[in-house]
């Protein structure tokens, strides 16, 4: 990541709470902070929300999360997704 203020790891484990709270708002504040330090949408896909994905899939499967928990994480992501989709620059 290329934030000035972002460090990685932080990053990762403030939005990986925000799932498992189910804190939908804070992971869209999250990321609207981040975007406006000047971090891309790709680099948050990448290297945050796949993370992100991996981990919660790696929780679930270890069953230290329910399978409610992990609905709802994914469901975070899916809309932290489109936030980004929509905040994309448009082509022609």
């Amino acid at each position: 990541m290329s934030a000035p203020k972002a460090d990685l790891n932080d990053v990762r484990r403030r939005y990986l709470d925000a799932q498992l709270q189910g804190d939908r708002r804070a992971a869209l504040k999250l990321f609207d902070d981040l975007l406006a330090d000047g971090v891309s949408i790709a680099s948050l896909r990448r290297e945050v929300v796949q993370w992100a994905q991996r981990e919660i899939g790696d929780l679930w499967q270890l069953d230290r999360i329910s399978v409610a928990q992990e609905h709802s994480a994914t469901a975070i992501s899916q809309v932290v997704l489109a936030h980004l989709f929509h905040r994309s620059p448009l082509t022609t």
